[in-house]
């Protein structure tokens, strides 16, 4: 009995030391296990992780992914291909920095470790002027009919060679915006205010049948259209309005205190004669920095003439006037015929949000802190007619000296104004401003903070802290005073038609 117990002993340690060296051999190598630098990684991060095969076969098929910007599509695909990934969806974009034809962007961004396999996907930029084409398609995709864009009675239409079983309309993150069964032209105007002018992604069906439009496919079978170059479009959208509006006002509309009050679109009216002349009231929108409100002359002898929220006349003797205004405030307009006899008159009216993620930043207690990003450059008439909101101050981290360099680009000033940028240090005290090489575009702003040794009035004390740049109008260094001017005629400037308004501020050791 004592024997078969040894055997029966000697019989399970072989077996595990048999067990042990399959189990070795079959992992062969096996890698050290990470270990945690506790000086350059954060106690929070810090977890006991059991050592497990998966995790150390999840590294080793991660990978960093090669940078393609400035490549061809060919030669970005021949590089990720050979770092073991593969391309993406390929899409075109009209603006960015770069020759075109080349890649200006990728996601995953380079040197960014990522599982080998993934896909990558990348922006190349197109030509100024060239008519939309596919932003792309992923790789193996089937080729899809592809659609030119136009613009007709202030609406975007997508044009087909030939009919199409039918086609689903998404944004960015997968949503539906619009749905359209079979057809050959689509009304896509809807889509591109609701995206405000970014990038489609258009799912076109295979063949028609009960449900035309599928609304499962596999994401990567939408192909994206960027539709920047028509953001204009979607932001001067026109609603029309009842034309009977300033007819079903008269006759109090003759004078300013019964103006017919009116939305956006178009009016018609009648002014001369024995009716001579027409008020109409508008009010800007309630959200936002403040609204740009625009009259045009569509048709007819007629001028246009502006007064204020107090009803205090401003400007005049144009078929084009424009107003900006703080949110949920009335402005007057009056239609004067510019002969002796009846004429029937047709306006449109339009109204675009003015924006700045910034406000309310106009004092030194007010300051926002800013790196580099979107800030409006404009001004606004209160409910009392009074300009606000231009002065704008941000504030910067500077805790040793550098050299400062501070642009402001695209202002968009009303002609004849200078933007001027000014540096504060953190008690408040102004260093150096820069305003004679400031223009309607706007300012380059350089200050070099390191001491000069070879004025002997250095080593001065450097204040460490949160310094102030104020950006506002030449000479114009007082609150209450803003630029561009808050009303006009003809077109306005810039500043409030254009949403590409960027200051950069930049710090050089």
């Amino acid at each position: 009995m004592a024997r078969i117990q040894i055997f029966s002993q000697k019989v399970v340690g072989v077996t595990l030391a048999l067990l042990l060296g399959l189990s070795w051999s079959a992992f062969g190598q096996q890698k050290p296990m990470p270990v945690v630098d506790l000086e350059k990684t954060p106690a929070k991060t810090v977890q006991l992780i059991q050592p497990q095969v998966k995790s150390v076969e999840a590294v080793a098929a991660r990978a960093s992914v090669p940078g393609v910007t400035g490549k061809t599509r060919s030669d970005a695909e021949k590089a990720l291909t050979k770092a073991g990934f593969r391309i993406g969806i390929v899409q075109q974009t009209p603006t960015g920095k770069g020759r075109p034809g080349t890649v200006i962007r990728q996601s995953p961004a380079a040197k960014v470790s990522a599982a080998k396999g993934s896909a990558v996907n990348i922006w190349i930029l197109t030509k100024n002027g060239m008519d939309l084409q596919p932003s792309g398609q992923p790789a193996g995709f089937q080729d899809q009919p592809q659609p030119r864009f136009q613009t007709s009675h202030r609406k975007l239409l997508m044009t087909f060679p030939g009919t199409v079983p039918g086609v689903v309309v998404y944004d960015s993150k997968g949503q539906v915006l619009q749905t359209f069964d079979s057809g050959r032209q689509f009304d896509i105007t809807e889509s591109l205010r609701k995206t405000n002018g970014g990038t489609i992604y258009l799912g076109i069906a295979p063949k028609p049948g009960p449900t035309a439009v599928p609304m499962r496919w596999d994401p990567r079978d939408r192909i994206p259209y960027n539709l920047a170059r028509y953001r204009d479009l979607a932001s001067a959208w026109i609603i029309p309005v009842d034309d009977r509006a300033m007819a079903d006002s008269e006759p109090g509309n003759d004078a300013i205190g019964g103006a017919a009050r009116l939305g956006v679109g178009y009016v018609n009216g009648e002014v001369g004669g024995d009716d001579a002349t027409d008020f109409g009231r508008v009010t800007a929108l309630g959200t936002g920095t403040g609204t740009l409100v625009q009259v045009e002359v569509v048709s007819g002898s007629v001028e246009l003439y502006l007064y204020g929220p107090t009803r205090t006349y401003l400007d005049g003797g144009d078929r084009n006037v424009w107003i900006a205004l703080a949110p949920s405030t009335n402005f007057y307009f009056e239609v004067r015929s510019t002969g002796f006899t009846s004429t029937a008159y047709r306006v449109r009216i339009s109204k675009r949000q003015l924006n700045d993620a910034y406000e309310a930043n106009d004092s030194f207690a007010r300051a926002k802190i800013f790196s580099t990003g979107r800030a409006f450059l404009g001004n606004v008439i209160n409910s009392s007619g009074a300009h606000v909101g231009f002065n704008d101050y941000y504030k910067i981290r500077i805790d040793e000296p550098k050299a400062v360099r501070i642009n402001v680009t695209q202002a968009g000033l009303a002609s004849g104004k200078r933007v001027t940028v000014s540096l504060y240090d953190p008690h408040g005290t102004l260093v150096s401003a820069e305003d004679t090489a400031g223009n309607a575009n706007g300012c380059v702003f350089n200050y070099d903070l390191r001491p000069d040794w070879d004025d002997p009035s250095y080593p001065v004390p450097f204040p460490a802290g949160d310094w102030c740049i104020l950006v506002s109008e030449y000479s114009s260094n007082t609150s209450g005073i803003g630029s561009p001017a808050a009303y006009g005629l003809g077109a306005p400037p810039a500043a409030y038609t254009r949403t590409d308004h960027w200051m950069t501020t930049t710090l050089t050791p």
